[in-house]
């Protein structure tokens, strides 16, 4: 069982990769338990630390901190999608931007571009696939496919996309600090 199935299965069900367009979509309100959950799975490792070894112990650690990575991430593309300026800005740090389709954005921008989109009913599904991330303290990055779709008012295409973010974790959250897309081209 992976990190991520493992982190699913104490949140109740599995995880889900992306804005809902996954069957393993759970609830914003299921979100908001992260913190409650990944001290769950903290005090759990260091329940069981007693007969782990500290390297063992930093390994749980570590996945425990890729795990919650890769959930900052969902929740990043779910409050874009269903527009939740709240929940939005609490998984950036203060100065957050994104370099995407040329531009950079910074959040209000972001939510701008969105906007103007979906009255041109055009919207986006994202899901983050293979993820790698590396974690070094009280910083990260990580690197993964996003596959996604991008429906107009003529039909629904199949995008990917290569992507990358620097986060930071602060008062023990991690947060976005920069993100980058570039499209794949077919």
């Amino acid at each position: 069982m992976s990190v991520i199935d493992t982190v699913a299965a104490i949140r109740g069900g599995p995880c889900y990769y992306g804005m809902g367009q996954s069957p393993h979509f759970k609830e914003p309100e299921n979100m908001l338990n992260r913190t409650n959950l990944l001290t769950i799975i903290g005090v759990s490792v260091l329940s069981l630390g007693i007969g782990l070894s500290s390297a063992t112990a930093q390994t749980v650690e570590a996945n425990v901190d890729k795990a919650a990575i890769v959930i900052t991430m969902e929740t990043f593309f779910h409050s874009v999608s269903t527009e939740d300026r709240q929940r939005f800005d609490a998984e950036l740090a203060p100065g957050f931007y994104l370099y995407d389709a040329g531009s950079r954005f910074y959040g209000d921008t972001i939510f701008q571009a969105v906007q103007r989109l979906k009255t041109a009913g055009t919207t986006f599904s994202w899901s983050v696939t293979s993820p790698d991330v590396h974690v070094n303290g009280s910083i990260a990055w990580i690197a993964y496919v996003d596959k996604g779709t991008k429906t107009t008012p003529s039909g629904t295409v199949n995008m990917e996309w290569l992507e990358s973010a620097f986060l930071t974790k602060e008062q023990g959250r991690w947060k976005l600090v920069f993100m980058h897309s570039t499209p794949v081209t077919p």
